[in-house]
């Protein structure tokens, strides 16, 4: 068709590393699902994780070492929305909420996302904790 615009379909490599049970390859992941895996690995990533451009790091993981709280909240939110603003190029951010559940020491993160190219609205759930 004249003037129709091709969608692009984003594929990864899972990062489990499973191997699909049919071609004997490693098993990939498709659209929000392969956004979802880079969401994920952007909330973990530390700043030696980036020698080179350690300022790009969200450097989320040092601030759960502070007791949960709504301040702290607040800060990881900011935080976030800067990472996936800078690092993932392929959303655009919908919603982002930061919920601090002191008594399980933890953060829930519901983020509401479009896939730029599709329109596809996704959404993210994650929780973040202190690693001990």
């Amino acid at each position: 068709m004249a003037g129709s615009k091709s969608l692009k379909k984003y594929k990864d490599i899972d990062l489990t590393f499973r191997v699909h049970p049919m071609t004997n390859e490693l098993s990939t992941l498709k659209d929000g699902r392969a956004i979802n895996q880079s969401l994920k690995n952007i909330l973990q990533l530390l700043k030696k994780d980036r020698p080179f451009e350690p300022q790009r790091t969200p450097n989320i993981r040092n601030l759960l070492f502070e007791p949960v709280a709504g301040g702290e909240a607040a800060t990881l939110r900011q935080r976030i929305k800067m990472a996936i603003t800078q690092m993932e190029p392929r959303v655009k951010i919908m919603a982002l909420e930061v919920i601090p559940q002191p008594n399980e020491n933890r953060y829930q993160i519901i983020l509401q996302y479009r896939i730029r190219e599709t329109g596809q609205e996704v959404e993210f759930r994650d929780v973040l904790r202190r690693v001990a």
